[in-house]
């Protein structure tokens, strides 16, 4: 998937794993706010509550069972 977004394959990325693919803005998100002041820390805090974490732990375990079962 990453190869093909750095090629500019958009379509191709999302046919290879459209989870990943929807959850990439977060995980971008995630890793910028990492970066930045402590002052946007605070703001973007929601994502880091064990309560988020846990949600995306079983979203990306359930998206495993469907993608497998299903041959998505």
């Amino acid at each position: 998937m990453v190869w093909a977004i750095l090629n500019g394959n958009i379509t191709e990325a999302f046919h290879y794993n459209p989870l990943l693919f929807c959850l990439l803005p977060v995980v971008l998100i995630v890793v910028a706010t990492g970066i930045a002041s402590k002052r946007m820390r605070r703001r973007m805090q929601v994502f880091y509550t064990d309560k988020a974490l846990t949600g995306y732990l079983l979203v990306l375990l359930l998206w495993g069972f469907v993608r497998n079962i299903y041959g998505i």
